[in-house]
Parts: C-alpha cells; structure tokens; sequence
C-alpha cells in the first residue's frame, strides 16, 4: 500500500497510518520536517495559539504551520539583528575586538555601513 495518496475526485492528498488513511494537508516534505524553529517562532506560535486559534488551526490542519514558523523566526531574527548592529554604530559603542567578532560572527548577514564591521564578517565566512 502506498504511504500518500491523493484523491483525484476532492484532491485531498491522504497519508497512510497504520492500516487507514488520513486526510494530510499537504504531503509531508523532509524539508518543512527538518525546520528549526527559534525562540522568536515559538513566542509567536504561542501568540497565535491564544489570540489567533482559527489562523493557528488553519495552519496546523494543512501542513504549513512549521514552514510558517520558520519564516517568522528568521524574519525577526534578521531584525534583531540589524537593530543590535545599528544601535552599535550609532551609540559608537567599543567593544573588545574578541567579543565584537563573536557578536558580529553571530548576526549574520546584516548590511553595515561600519568598515571594521564589515572587514570582521567577511572574516568569519
């Protein structure tokens, strides 16, 4: 027996577990599977589930909710990023070149303006 199926006449894939198949909103990717979600995607799972429970219900029945929650995740970290490195540069905070690198090396890929900013990252690529 086959582990999904679709069903041509609903179009409503199906997926096999134990000796019956149940509707799945979609199929199952490794991918979506494999998505770690941050302290930012589970704050806003947590937000979505009290405040939000038809959105959260939508997202959970078809398959789509950890893809969601990762992009969310991702989204505010970029942000948070960006906020550290600006709010850096502009209070003109000095920082032990040791420790800098390590914030720097973390963050990402954020844009900078900062010449010893930008010559750091490119160090830890």
């Amino acid at each position: 027996m086959e582990k999904h199926i679709i069903d041509e006449k609903t179009g409503i894939p199906y997926t096999l577990v134990g000796d019956y198949y149940l509707p799945w909103g979609d199929l199952p990717d490794d991918e979506a599977e494999q998505l770690s979600i941050g302290i930012w995607g589970q704050r806003h799972l947590w937000y979505i589930k009290q405040q939000q429970k038809a959105f959260y219900t939508q997202l959970l029945t078809s398959g789509k909710l950890n893809g969601y929650l990762a992009d969310i995740d991702r989204q505010a970290d970029e942000l948070f990023s960006r906020l550290v490195t600006q709010l850096v540069e502009k209070q003109g905070i000095t920082v032990p070149s040791s420790i800098l690198r390590k914030l720097v090396c973390s963050l990402g890929k954020t844009e900078s303006s900062s010449y010893e900013i930008r010559l750091i990252r490119a160090d830890c690529i």
